[in-house]
């Protein structure tokens, strides 16, 4: 039991330590990452045919799912094996509702797929000519929508995509946002109701650090659901303010880029098309990252973009209410 325990509780220390070292030596890690990639992959398909790697993308896949819930039942079990007799008034019925909601949204979070594009839908956004440009998507063969992308891990273009959410081994996009979002939310509300009832407890049995033996595991289940709850009010602020500024987290990556380009004064603007401009190679090209091609225009007939207020995100509607209401209406792609 001690063993287990310690296994918890370091473990966020573990998944911080490594994102840390990976963001520090980012550079380095993907050069060589890359040459053992290709090594290991030429091997391999010399040898297995490619079945050895399909096999360890489907287990690597589903090891951050099965992690999160593996974390889940444990917690539960010790709560009710080590901590629930000690709560002076207990809500057996609640806390199952509130764990059983959880369970739930979580299973349909992972096992309901957004809606795949289709050349049949109907096109219910516009090019912005920004950070959206007319394409063809390379796998599928058709025409990609505004807002959608071709989710190499899924292997389909999905619509209003979002992102593709390691925790669920899913995409996130339309179709699937409202458990998503119902799981983001019963995280937040089961991980701070859990601090809050094994806090009261730890409070009630507190007597002082010398007697740590008697409170030490709700010491330690404190920790984590402390840890978990700042990590899912976290993500769940970041949905929250990509709601409220009508983008996913795919348009933010894009906003961002656009951000860079105002910033360094090298973004401009000609009856509603923009272009990059090359100081190094006095040109200007578009903004559109797969389009290199040399703009011939007369920079005098440019207007400079220098406030990233004077761009409009035409995908914003405008309030929280009605980006919230975009995202869950499907009644066109039915």
């Amino acid at each position: 039991m001690k063993l287990l325990l310690l296994t918890v509780l370091l473990s966020p220390f573990i998944i911080i330590g490594l994102m840390l070292l990976a963001s520090n030596h980012r550079t380095t890690l993907v050069r060589h990452y890359n040459h053992w990639k290709l090594q290991f992959l030429r091997a391999e398909e010399r040898l297995c045919g490619g079945h050895l790697i399909s096999a360890a993308r489907f287990a690597l896949s589903w090891c951050v799912p099965v992690l999160y819930a593996t974390l889940f039942i444990v917690l539960v079990t010790i709560f009710f094996r080590h901590t629930y007799h000690k709560v002076p008034d207990p809500h057996p019925v609640l806390y199952t509702a509130l764990l059983a909601a959880l369970a739930v949204t979580f299973i349909l979070a992972v096992f309901k797929p957004p809606i795949y594009h289709s050349p049949l839908h109907p096109h219910v956004w516009r090019h912005d000519n920004l950070i959206f440009f007319p394409s063809e998507c390379a796998t599928c063969g058709f025409q990609r929508p505004p807002r959608s992308r071709h989710c190499r891990y899924c292997g389909h273009c999905m619509v209003l995509y979002d992102h593709h959410c390691i925790w669920l081994n899913n995409c996130v996009g339309l179709g699937n946002y409202q458990w998503f979002y119902s799981f983001l939310l019963m995280n937040v509300i089961d991980m701070t109701y859990g601090l809050v009832i094994v806090g009261a407890v730890l409070y009630d049995e507190w007597q002082g650090w010398h007697r740590l033996e008697s409170c030490k595991v709700e010491m330690a289940l404190c920790f984590l659901l402390a840890s978990f709850d700042v990590l899912v009010i976290w993500f769940t602020h970041v949905q929250y303010v990509l709601v409220r500024d009508g983008m996913t987290t795919t348009e933010l990556t894009k906003w961002e880029l656009i951000h860079d380009l105002v910033h360094s004064k090298t973004l401009y603007e000609l009856n509603g098309v923009y272009f990059e401009y090359l100081a190094d190679e006095d040109v200007f090209v578009s903004v559109n990252q797969r389009d290199n091609t040399i703009r011939h225009v007369n920079r005098n007939s440019l207007k400079q973009v220098t406030d990233i207020k004077d761009i409009v995100n035409i995908y914003d509607l405008g309030s929280l209410k009605r980006n919230f209401r975009e995202r869950l209406y499907t009644e066109p792609f039915q």
